[in-house]
């Protein structure tokens, strides 16, 4: 395991349309309003991308069995976006993924990965946009490596948040948001979910992820008044299609706090986020 870090693992061309855009935009809560303003994310009427696109538009997950790990325990712990630029409504992008750091926290625990993507938009010839994710492959610590953590998250603010906004996602999500890529069996195949130990199929977690940017999109950024130029968190819990996601928003001028909700179970599944704004 040691000597994946450093290692660029994946290394690929990828192009989108316009209507994948809006799909995206449709399964991470865009569209769910009479505001025409929604409007801006999922036509093609002066098309503007939700910046948490791109965690689809260059998705690759076949190099994690491809370096040894066992997906059936590898779990996303943490997800942060940070763009240069804005994404166009449609394009070609090159993502390339190499393991910054990899940390053995003992045979009891797994290993953990630091992942950077780095993502260019090849129609402009600019670097877009930085994808970091923290992995734990539960399957893979006692190696004999170094142990250590990945840069820390700031919790929220302990007063009550400004904002609150809610968000019903459908029975149908998972469906949804698996045709922008992720066709992992979780998130539909009721077996599998059972064999994974969940009572029935959960949402990906970045489809909270992107419904939760979404929220803040909307309230924060009054859809088109700034614009999303960093955004990340920590997944500390599962979301049950139909559940009711809370985003819970601390402002401070040209950043944010947040924390993330499940309103039937209280159960706190998006922690620790950032936003920030231009």
């Amino acid at each position: 395991m040691q000597d994946l870090e450093g290692k660029t693992v994946s290394d690929k061309v990828y192009g989108y349309t316009a209507d994948q855009a809006a799909l995206y935009a449709l399964s991470t809560g865009f569209g769910t309003s009479a505001d025409p303003r929604e409007l801006i994310f999922t036509t093609e009427a002066s098309q503007r991308v939700s910046p948490t696109f791109l965690t689809v538009a260059i998705w690759d997950d076949t190099w994690l069995e491809r370096e040894g790990l066992d997906l059936t325990h590898v779990v996303h712990g943490e997800q942060r976006v940070f763009l240069h630029d804005e994404p166009l409504p449609c394009g070609r992008l090159r993502g390339v993924v190499t393991i910054e750091k990899v940390f053995d926290k003992g045979r009891d625990k797994g290993a953990l990965l630091f992942v950077r993507t780095s993502i260019y938009d090849l129609e402009r010839n600019i670097h877009l946009a930085d994808l970091y994710s923290t992995i734990f492959a539960r399957g893979n610590g006692g190696f004999g490596g170094v142990d250590g953590r990945t840069p820390e998250l700031a919790s929220v603010p302990s007063r009550a948040p400004d904002i609150s906004i809610s968000q019903t996602t459908l029975p149908q999500q998972t469906l949804l948001y698996r045709l922008n890529g992720d066709k992992n069996p979780l998130h539909y195949d009721l077996d599998f979910a059972r064999s994974a130990g969940f009572d029935k199929p959960i949402l990906h977690g970045l489809c909270s992820f992107g419904i939760t940017a979404a929220s803040i999109i909307k309230a924060s950024c009054e859809y088109d008044k700034r614009r999303l130029r960093a955004f990340g968190c920590r997944f500390t819990g599962p979301v049950f299609p139909a559940e009711t996601i809370v985003t819970h928003v601390w402002q401070d001028g040209e950043s944010a706090s947040f924390r993330a909700i499940s309103q039937e179970r209280d159960v706190i599944v998006l922690d620790r986020g950032f936003a920030e704004f231009t």
